[in-house]
This record gives C-alpha cells, structure tokens and sequence, in this order.
C-alpha cells in the first residue's frame, strides 16, 4: 500500500491521532517531539512534496535532514515492534 495523500488529509489525520492543534503541528517544539518527526516520515513517505518545501513546512528543516530522519524513523521501525505497531495503527488511518 502506497497511496499518496495530500497534504491537509494527512495532517487532518495525524493531528487527531496525536491530539495537536494544526498550527502547532509544524512547529519545531525541542529536539525530541516524536509527533513532528513522524509527520516528517508520513509526509515525506506518502506526499509528493519536494524535501525543501518539506523543510520549510517543518520550520525550516533542510532537504537533507528531512530525508535523514525519515530514513532514521524506517530504520528504528525495522528494528522496534513497539514503532512498527505505531506506525502501522496510524497508516490504518490512511484507508479509510
């Protein structure tokens, strides 16, 4: 499964599913907000938004950082059932 969402449906999806505000979604809030690096891996897996207008939604984020921390979230999700259990409740949401 691979279906392209746009960009407000995905973020109308992770925002109820994390329970932020839209405008908040986005903002840089510390170096360990989970919920921003996972929509960072959603949009970057199942958008067509270039990485550096990825970065400028995510707060200013390079190209470069955007492709490094989806690659990181795929690869704890390899190697952690508890994020392999997150992600897929989350892509469940991506059917419906």
């Amino acid at each position: 499964f691979r279906t392209k969402l746009s960009k407000e449906n995905l973020m109308n999806i992770l925002t109820d599913y994390f329970n932020i505000k839209k405008e908040e979604f986005f903002l840089k809030k510390g170096r360990w907000n989970n919920s921003r690096k996972l929509g960072i891996y959603f949009f970057r897996k199942y958008t067509d938004i270039p990485l550096n207008l990825l970065g400028s939604m995510f707060g200013g984020v390079t190209g470069n950082d955007i492709s490094l921390i989806a690659k990181k979230i795929e690869s704890l999700r390899n190697s952690s059932k508890d994020l392999d259990e997150l992600l897929k409740k989350i892509e469940c949401r991506f059917k419906t």
